[in-house]
């Protein structure tokens, strides 16, 4: 998806894609204690990814990814914010999931929690619920 307008409301230095994978969010529940995994609406990803080991995708950065009839390259790990401490459902403030994450992985250069990847389209094409993500 791109904006018409410039700027359009993604940060375009990041890229319009982000991507995570459900392994990842149930790593993270488990790290973090849970009995559940961590609700992905959290992390307000475009993408989400089946069929893979946690953090697989981390390993994919600079590499192109086919979803349905579009092509992403993936960029960059989202470096996370202090929304995706709030619940999903009421916007209160419920679980801390910058301190759970930096807990089990560190931080990226030092300084950035980072969970899920960046990309940008390279190839458009149409998207729906359930289709593949497949490494290109």
């Amino acid at each position: 998806m791109r904006a018409d307008r410039p700027g359009g409301g993604v940060d375009r230095a990041r890229g319009p894609v982000s991507l995570v994978s459900e392994a990842s969010l149930a790593a993270l529940g488990r790290e973090a204690g849970l009995n559940a995994p961590v609700d992905g609406r959290r992390f307000r990803m475009l993408i989400g990814v089946r069929e893979c080991d946690a953090h697989e995708e981390d390993t994919w950065c600079g590499r192109h990814v086919r979803v349905g009839d579009a092509v992403v390259r993936l960029l960059e790990p989202v470096a996370r914010c202090a929304i995706t401490t709030r619940n999903p459902d009421t916007g209160e403030r419920d679980f801390d999931t910058l301190r759970a994450i930096a807990a089990y992985r560190g931080l990226r250069d030092g300084t950035a929690i980072g969970f899920g990847l960046y990309g940008d389209v390279v190839e458009p094409g149409r998207v729906r619920v359930d289709d593949a993500v497949v490494l290109a």
